[in-house]
């Protein structure tokens, strides 16, 4: 199984100039790799990506990382030595079919 992002059936709202916002589900699986999930405009019907925004699930805690265009998982680990969130391990089946759902902005095609 591979990534999938579904856009809820529901139509893109628009902003200023070419932007959108497009509400999305994002549905994991076990091929994560340390630094997060490739996620491209193109495969959100977009031409570039300003920011996504999804809301945590299962007790995982997803982040848009835009400087190189992938979805990190973290979760809690309460270890004064890593920090509040520490990202997955690459693979982590625990993480298969966690759904995160939110809104993704960028410019349409």
């Amino acid at each position: 199984m591979a990534l999938a992002i579904s856009d809820l059936g529901k139509p893109a709202i628009p902003l200023i100039g070419a932007r959108v916002r497009k509400p999305i589900a994002v549905t994991t699986d076990t091929s994560y790799a340390a630094g997060g999930y490739a996620i491209s405009a193109a495969a959100l019907g977009l031409s570039s990506i300003t920011s996504i925004t999804l809301g945590v699930s299962s007790g995982f805690v997803p982040e848009w990382d835009a400087a190189n265009g992938k979805l990190k998982v973290l979760y809690g680990n309460y270890d004064a030595a890593d920090g509040p969130l520490i990202e997955v391990a690459d693979g982590l089946d625990g993480i298969t079919d966690v759904v995160f759902r939110g809104w993704v902005d960028g410019v349409s095609l």
